[in-house]
């Protein structure tokens, strides 16, 4: 495991882990075609809508200096009609 030096301590001391808002929405579109740039289709903004209204609370983004640099996304799934 490599060890953090003082350059990557900076850098996790302005990252920044909190809960989607839905004002975000427009910001993690760019952020995923950036990641994903190589991919033909695209999240748009009514997945990333659908998913945040459907489960706010399992959205989760980093900013660093104030900008999402990423985000983690979870979905319900239902298993059986139990």
């Amino acid at each position: 495991m490599k060890k953090l030096g003082s350059k990557n301590d900076n850098l996790l001391s302005r990252a920044k882990v909190r809960k989607w808002k839905e004002e975000d929405i427009d910001e993690l579109v760019k952020c995923h075609k950036e990641i994903y740039s190589d991919l033909n289709n695209h999240y748009e903004k009514r997945i990333f809508t659908l998913q945040f209204r459907k489960f706010p609370e399992g959205q989760f983004l980093i900013e660093l200096d104030k900008k999402i640099v990423g985000y983690a996304s979870s979905i319900i799934v239902q298993l059986s009609s139990d």
